[in-house]
């Protein structure tokens, strides 16, 4: 999309609305002085905004990363980045105030967030995973094993551990109770990891780094309480 003096192609989104109605008052009244064969005294000022635009749009011809250092989620989707090779400007993102433009290109505001520099938004981690190894997969990752072992720890343990996490936020919740069927979960990966180094085998797999930040997240929780559990490879 183009409209002349308010935003090109390649910088198309990054705009809030306020910003889009200035810019378009004063293309107005850039046309209307044009019209009258008159100069426009913010012509100047709108030509050297185009420029701005344009030196803009070259440096952020990566694609946009949002996302919270902490969350599982991204950290996945920036391990698997960085094992692509895929170079992105990295948005950090304040939770409790999140950025016009992330929630404009993704109105749930969950992150991590993906935006490509075609517009195309990916706002899952897992599909951001399979999108960057799509692009370049130097490890040669299988992305469709072991999905019914990720979309439980996505689930089921995501759910647990958030219950166990953060029991204040919820009434008539046991942490303890939750702890325990996260713990069970865990103890599984330990059976799974019988003879295997990694998850996906002898090799770091595509499944390995899904599941490490969920893991960690937990173990944050209560380091203590997760190495008196008979969990060593899973640790």
């Amino acid at each position: 999309p183009y409209e002349e003096g308010v935003y090109c192609p390649n910088c198309v989104g990054r705009w809030d609305d306020e910003q889009l109605l200035r810019f378009r008052e004063r293309q107005k009244q850039i046309n209307l002085a044009n019209q009258r064969e008159k100069p426009h005294l913010g012509q100047n000022i709108s030509v050297q905004r185009n420029q701005k635009l344009h030196s803009l749009s070259i440096s952020h011809s990566n694609p946009i990363l949002y996302s919270f250092r902490r969350c599982p989620y991204a950290i996945r989707a920036r391990m698997v980045l960085a094992v692509a090779g895929i170079q992105v400007e990295h948005r950090e993102v304040l939770l409790r105030d999140k950025p016009t433009h992330m929630l404009k290109i993704s109105p749930k505001g969950t992150v991590p967030i993906l935006l490509l520099p075609d517009g195309d938004v990916y706002d899952e981690s897992l599909d951001i995973m399979k999108w960057a190894l799509d692009k370049n997969n130097p490890m040669s990752w299988s992305v469709s094993e072991n999905m019914d072992l990720i979309t439980q720890a996505d689930e089921e343990f995501k759910k647990n551990l958030d219950l166990y996490k953060y029991s204040s936020k919820h009434e008539n919740v046991d942490p303890i109770y939750h702890r325990n069927l996260a713990t069970d979960f865990l103890l599984e990966l330990e059976k799974r990891l019988a003879g295997n180094i990694f998850l996906s085998g002898d090799e770091l797999g595509f499944v390995d780094i899904a599941m490490f930040p969920l893991v960690r997240q937990f173990n944050m929780v209560d380091n203590s309480y997760l190495a008196s559990q008979p969990l060593p490879k899973v640790l």
